[in-house]
């Protein structure tokens, strides 16, 4: 059974994706950073998530946003990985799909320690991987510039239905810009940062990066006796890559469900998920057989059926001691 998707209210997702085949279709350029500014622009524009940030590397992406439901989330990665394979695909002059899987989304937990240690992650990129010796370095497009220096972020979004239409036209003539609208990306800080100041909080995420460059400086001269600087690709390197070259097969490890303060906090949210599937499961067997009206668990999609905004019964994690799961109200499914 393939992932439910489904997210709490209110709370942060670190959403990522990979690009099929490990293909560098995402290779920084000024072009393709002006085609994922604008896509990025426009998928928030037209669905109101908060971004609070992301970084674009060659072959992934990663983002940290505030969803209102599954349904905010699905249609905005529906327009962000969508209109990115059609748009790079017209630039690339390659057909076929741009990613290897569906998107995975993973909730982040309220408490400021966890929400740092995500943004941290983020920021890392380029860096950890030895193709940058500063984070300010990586080329691709990243929130960076607007979470260290309050820096505006612009996309330009160029609609090719529209300019398919018109070159129908007979005798159309077109002209620069013609289709193109041009977005401020509104970003969005923090939850556990909104009571800071800008100044206090922007404070901390420079302490972040110089965290980030001393520890990655310090290992890699522990691992090969030489500096950072020396051992990095570098930007000329990372820019000269084509799109169709592919990364080398790297061992991955399993995503975690949830990312979470503490081991007690990290369990509730997995009964939790677990329960959850439990119960779409259930329905989801009543629907294989034939019951096409049967109830599916709210916040979820049910097949053929769209999005599910009926209350379902709350639903509670582990006891204090381990015991079995206990629900705080009858767990039936909506009728």
């Amino acid at each position: 059974m393939r992932p439910i998707r489904h997210a709490r209210p209110a709370h942060m997702v670190e959403v990522t994706t990979r690009t099929i085949n490990r293909t560098k279709l995402l290779r920084p350029s000024k072009r393709v950073n002006d085609i994922i500014a604008g896509v990025v622009c426009h998928a928030k524009k037209q669905t109101g998530v908060e971004v609070y940030a992301f970084v674009f590397m060659s072959t992934h992406y990663h983002l940290l946003l505030g969803v209102t439901d599954a349904k905010q989330q699905s249609n905005f990665m529906r327009l962000l990985n969508g209109n990115i394979t059609v748009k790079l695909n017209d630039l690339n002059r390659r057909t076929g799909a741009g990613w290897a899987r569906r998107f995975q989304a993973i909730p982040v937990s309220n408490d400021r320690a966890t929400q740092e240690r995500r943004l941290r992650y983020l920021l890392a990129h380029g860096v950890k991987e030895r193709l940058v010796a500063r984070c300010r370095d990586w080329p691709g497009f990243s929130g960076l510039p607007w979470l260290l220096d309050g820096k505006t972020i612009r996309g330009v979004w160029t609609s090719f239905t529209d300019r398919y239409h018109a070159q129908r036209r007979v005798g159309y003539v077109p002209t620069p810009g013609e289709f193109d609208t041009v977005y401020v990306l509104e970003m969005s800080v923090l939850p556990c940062w909104r009571q800071l100041s800008a100044p206090a909080w922007r404070a901390r995420v420079a302490e972040l990066v110089a965290e980030i460059e001393a520890e990655e400086a310090e290992r890699c001269l522990e691992e090969t006796g030489r500096t950072l600087e020396e051992r990095v690709i570098g930007v000329d390197a990372v820019l000269a890559a084509e799109p169709s070259d592919r990364l080398p097969w790297q061992k991955r490890t399993r995503a975690p469900s949830v990312h979470a303060a503490s081991n007690q906090e990290y369990q509730r949210w997995c009964w939790e998920l677990a329960l959850l599937r439990e119960v779409y499961q259930a329905a989801s067997e009543r629907f294989r057989a034939g019951e096409r009206d049967v109830p599916f668990p709210l916040g979820t999609f049910r097949p053929l059926g769209g999005f599910v905004e009926t209350p379902l019964a709350r639903l509670t994690g582990p006891s204090a001691n381990g015991g079995p799961v206990r629900v705080r109200q009858p767990l039936a499914l909506p009728r």
